[in-house]
């Protein structure tokens, strides 16, 4: 998607070029949303770049016939409508797949609450023998240490498995 979107770039600047040299515009060549949608595109926001680029084919139908005059073909209105197409799809693509993503973490919320709760009991009587006891380190039994053990297992395995338990000695 932002690859398609980068590649915008190089087409907005050969339609500038075609817009400022067309005679009889009904708009200013300023007004076409060209400055617009290359501020969008450097923010990355996709669904502005979507709407800027509704302006931008809106002000280029109504004034097609004057740009084509200048040397704009169809082939390369063509190209801008395929990658316009393309941004849109991915972009569809995305937000379906953060949908799906929010929709699993609602669904396991409960199985991560009691994750959590565990790793805040370990974490708690871990901190209680470490402090009692200068033989163990106690950053073993920190959120942070706990986290790299469980994110390591993970992708060692591939699998969800539960985490070794490490004798303290």
């Amino acid at each position: 998607m932002y690859a398609s979107t980068e590649g915008l770039r190089s087409q907005l600047q050969l339609l500038e070029g075609y817009i400022k040299r067309a005679e009889n515009l009904t708009i200013l060549p300023k007004d076409f949303g060209i400055s617009a949608l290359r501020n969008k595109i450097a923010k990355k926001d996709q669904e502005a770049v979507i709407e800027n680029l509704k302006v931008l084919f809106q002000n280029i139908d109504d004034n097609l016939a004057a740009i084509q005059a200048k040397g704009f073909t169809a082939a390369a209105y063509n190209k801008l409508k395929a990658t316009r197409d393309s941004i849109k799809t991915a972009n569809q693509s995305q937000n379906e797949k953060m949908n799906q993503k929010q929709k699993l973490v609602e669904d396991n919320i409960g199985t991560l609450n009691e994750l959590w709760d565990i790793m805040n009991d370990i974490m708690d009587a871990g901190k209680r023998i470490a402090k009692s006891n200068t033989t163990l380190r106690i950053d073993d039994y920190t959120k942070t240490k706990l986290q790299k053990r469980v994110r390591h297992e993970f992708t060692k395995a591939d699998t969800l498995q539960e985490p070794p338990i490490v004798n303290p000695k």
